[in-house]
């Protein structure tokens, strides 16, 4: 997304005229940080969009990340953590708010954390004689690979919360401002949308019954090959590890390693899923490792392959696992909110029905960027405010700080970010918006506009709701 996409997208926002010059003065070119995941690798080039059967090719955009310079006074970090959002209810409820948020630095005791505990508290009044009945909704910054749970309580008890993972984002977010195009551009509504059913017709192969010969090969292989030409129909994989194209000679060529009769991988599928119509022939060879170049063919090997027609939908469906899985399956120790596999496979399908990086043919690689990608989720609870009193409701969560990787040598080795939004994509109008800064004294700060003075004692401060972001930017006191 560009400038010029910004400005269109960004003209009914609900939020200051500051948001509004901010996002009229970013660069033509949109700066995209990145913060280093399992997968990063698969995730380059142009992007492919499912759209009524169709396979399309948009245009590129994009450009790659940069140092720790800033705007507005406030550092643009390589990994950007996404900001605090304000709650918001999907009613129009008539409701007056007072908000007064808790950043504290607890966690960073342990000498290693970066992370910080939030608060994030609103005295909703309802100022009516009916009682009102709202569904709260509090959007947070992350990832299905990356989730930290969301703790709604009011007057102290908690409430029974659904997460509704938003469907805007791209595999790294980099500045607030790009977070304020996506809630514009109605990622709430999008999130409660249906998912599609993604009933492009496929024709797939699949193979099992493996045949390997005794042989010294160190990575025996099986490649299937198929005439190719600009014409042919689009070709993805599960299980499938290499690929190649010869343009010339007018062939394609998608290969795997032999499991062992013995070994986990044995039953993992195997499948070669053809976009459309069937392919009109293909040849079996196996080689002594994945590079399957001639001279290195192995004879005797032999596959069942058993032919049958789907839709990309149902495919997708049998083949996907819990986001929690995804991320075990790459040695990843899971200690954070994981959400049910529905609630993936919806956004997956969301996302397929918007744009995905075009040499994802593999389908664990589809669904490793849709683990990654940073969205907005949100929070969701109902609340009854009975009529002329008033219910405190508070939003407590883990959050991460934003950072320079240490690699890169900039002025913000060890600075770590924290900002917050005012206003951005809540209908509740606060009469008050305050902020309390638990330094525990582990800090040291580097940036800020809060007005925060932790040497005079003030800690406590309030907020202008025409500022729209705030930021605070720390490092740690030396021991």
């Amino acid at each position: 997304m560009n400038k010029t996409d910004y400005l269109a997208q960004v003209k009914d926002l609900h939020a200051s005229q500051q948001l509004r010059e901010r996002i009229a003065a970013l660069p033509a070119t949109r700066r995209r940080s990145r913060r280093f995941k399992p997968w990063m690798g698969v995730c380059a080039g142009l992007a492919v969009v499912v759209l009524g059967g169709f396979w399309l090719l948009p245009r590129m955009g994009g450009s790659s990340g940069g140092g720790g310079g800033g705007h507005d006074e406030a550092s643009t970090f390589m990994s950007y953590a996404g900001p605090i959002f304000p709650l918001t209810t999907l009613e129009d409820a008539d409701l007056t708010a007072r908000r007064h948020i808790t950043l504290d630095f607890a966690p960073w005791q342990d000498g290693n954390s970066t992370d910080i505990q939030v608060k994030d508290s609103y005295v909703l009044t309802n100022p009516t004689d009916t009682d009102q009945i709202v569904t709260l909704a509090y959007p947070f910054a992350g990832s299905f690979y990356e989730l930290y749970p969301v703790t709604l309580t009011a007057d102290g008890t908690e409430l029974e919360t659904t997460i509704y993972p938003g469907v805007g984002g791209s595999q790294s977010i980099g500045s607030w401002e790009e977070y304020a195009a996506i809630v514009e551009d109605g990622d709430l509504m999008a999130a409660h949308q249906e998912a599609p059913t993604l009933d492009t017709p496929v024709t797939v192969y699949s193979f099992t019954d493996f045949v390997l010969p005794e042989s010294d090969a160190v990575a025996p292989t099986l490649a299937v090959t198929y005439p190719w030409s600009e014409d042919t129909p689009a070709v993805m994989t599960y299980g499938f590890n290499g690929g190649a194209i010869d343009r010339e000679a007018g062939w394609a060529q998608r290969s795997f390693f032999l499991p062992q009769p013995d070994s986990p991988q044995a039953e993992d599928p195997c499948l070669l899923i053809v976009v459309g119509d069937p392919l009109e022939e293909y040849t079996l060879q196996g080689y002594r490792d994945g590079g399957c170049d001639p001279g290195e063919e192995l004879a005797g090997v032999t596959a069942t392959v058993t032919q049958y027609q789907s839709t990309l939908g149902e495919v997708l469906d049998a083949l996907c696992q819990a986001p929690d899985t995804l991320a075990q399956k790459y040695g990843e120790e899971i200690d954070l909110m994981s959400l049910p596999r529905e609630t993936f496979f919806d956004a997956l399908c969301k996302s397929l029905g918007t744009s995905i990086p075009s040499n994802m043919t593999r389908l664990e690689d589809v669904f490793s960027w849709c683990n990654v990608q940073e969205r907005i989720f949100y929070a969701e609870a109902t609340l009854t405010i009975p009529a002329g009193e008033s219910v405190t409701v508070e939003a407590a969560f883990t959050k991460e700080g934003s950072y320079d990787f240490t690699c890169a040598h900039t002025e913000n080795r060890g600075i770590y970010g924290y900002d917050l939004l005012t206003q951005l994509g809540s209908n509740l109008s606060c009469t008050q918006q305050t902020a309390t800064l638990e330094d525990r004294g582990f800090i040291q700060i580097v940036r800020q506009n809060f007005g925060f003075d932790l040497e005079a004692g003030v800690n406590t401060v309030t907020l202008d709701p025409a500022s729209e972001h705030y930021y605070l930017e720390v490092k740690r006191i030396a021991e």
